[in-house]
Formats: C-alpha cells, structure tokens, sequence
C-alpha cells in the first residue's frame, strides 16, 4: 500500500466513526426529548 492509500483508509474510518458517533448522540439526544417531554 502506498502512503495516499494508507491516508485514504485513514480518512475513511475516521469518517465512519464520526458517522456512528453523530448518528448515537442525536439517537440519545432523541430519546432523552421524548423522555423529558413525557414527563412534563
């Protein structure tokens, strides 16, 4: 593997694990809104 295919891998699960992450943290974010406004 050259160094820019290295890199580009890199990149890719970089990407991959901020995608995971968003999409857990508006999941929670979600979830915690329906418990509050359930609550009120």
């Amino acid at each position: 593997m050259t160094e820019k295919q290295i890199r580009e891998n890199i990149y890719q699960t970089v990407d991959i694990i901020l995608e995971e992450r968003l999409k857990s943290l508006s999941f929670n974010y979600i979830l915690e809104g329906t418990i509050i406004s359930k609550n009120k």
